[in-house]
């Protein structure tokens, strides 16, 4: 299924369902035992493999002895569908039931045996290979919008996480150390002010703890600059850098990257992240009235709108702009 199909199916899922069924819930521990005090979700289970939607109806719910009746508590008002239910309870990872239907049969009876998790370690080095102390390392999902994309903010609310998010720093010899982590595809992206942030892509697959790829940190450039507007400096203007439109998230996900910055009551801004060396788009926005026509917007974004190459590493570069007055 192509990104575009996905986001629609996930769109899709959240408009206009209807409740009309039960799920009886039961929680063991990683021993087996029962256990009373967790966390469950519950999910829409898609066609795409390990890709989950969020129910609104059906966040996050704190569970207590209360809650249950034997071994079982339920959880009312699901709408027909398929789903899993994500559990998360203290000293494990979260874990999640197999796939189940409502609708179809009588309510289903899920059971979902909690995971310990497992342990990732690794190296962040910079691009002449030494080690990076003090980089931020951290986790979260794999889904089909990528760090940082435009439709992120858009369709993120709707995709849900179920592996393990997390963050540690590397010690004085560039490692760190991951606990606890679910089964599933990650997303690790690591951060260090002298550096750009670099990301890859594992999976956790199994119960082993095992030692992830060396990540490189390349050198990046600091850009920054004014913004006048009549020749006047202007504050809240908002400078974007972004890939041209033609570098899709289907073609290269890490160029559906956007950084942002806005000016202060001098005109100046500046971004607090590096950018990395290569060919992309910036462009200056003054503030927009509430209710401003997007045409408009669009407009004003392409009269300022230029291509930025950056060959520079570990560099600065000033990009200024001067604006007409409306």
């Amino acid at each position: 299924m192509s990104q575009s199909l996905f986001l629609l199916a996930v769109f899709a899922v959240t408009q206009g369902v209807h409740a009309q069924d039960t799920v009886k819930l039961r929680v063991l521990d990683a021993q087996g035992g029962p256990t009373q005090h967790c966390a469950v979700t519950l999910l829409r289970a898609f066609e795409v493999p390990g890709r989950y939607g969020v129910v609104p109806e059906h966040r996050e719910r704190k569970l207590t002895p209360q809650d249950f009746q034997g071994d079982f508590c339920t959880i009312a008002g699901v709408a027909a569908g398929r789903y899993v239910l994500l559990a998360k309870a203290d000293l494990h990872a979260p874990t999640l039931s197999e796939p189940f239907g409502v609708g179809a049969s009588e309510p289903p009876e899920v059971v979902v045996k909690l995971s310990r998790g497992v342990t990732r370690e690794g190296l962040v080095t910079d691009a002449k290979g030494k080690p990076v102390a003090g980089a931020e390392v951290r986790t979260c999902g794999r889904n089909a919008l990528g760090e940082d994309s435009p439709m992120a903010a858009l369709f993120g609310q709707f995709i849900a996480e179920v592996v393990t998010t997390t963050a540690t720093k590397t010690d004085k010899d560039g490692r760190y150390k991951l606990e606890r982590l679910a089964v599933g595809e990650y997303r690790i992206v690591v951060s260090h002010q002298d550096h750009c942030s670099g990301q890859f892509e594992p999976a956790v697959a199994d119960d082993k703890n095992g030692e992830w790829p060396t990540l490189v940190l390349e050198p990046g450039t600091l850009v920054s600059g004014t913004v006048t507007v009549g020749g006047e400096a202007k504050a809240g203007v908002t400078v974007t850098i972004n890939a041209p439109i033609e570098v899709g998230v289907d073609k290269n996900p890490a160029k559906a990257r956007v950084f942002q910055a806005v000016t202060d009551e001098t005109g100046r801004y500046a971004f607090a992240m590096r950018i990395p060396a290569g060919d992309w788009r910036i462009h200056a926005l003054p503030p927009q009235p509430e209710g401003a026509n997007p045409f408009e917007r669009l407009v004003a974004i392409k009269q300022s709108d230029r291509a930025l190459k950056v060959e520079t590493v570990d560099g600065k570069r000033t990009e200024d702009f001067a604006l007409p007055a409306k």
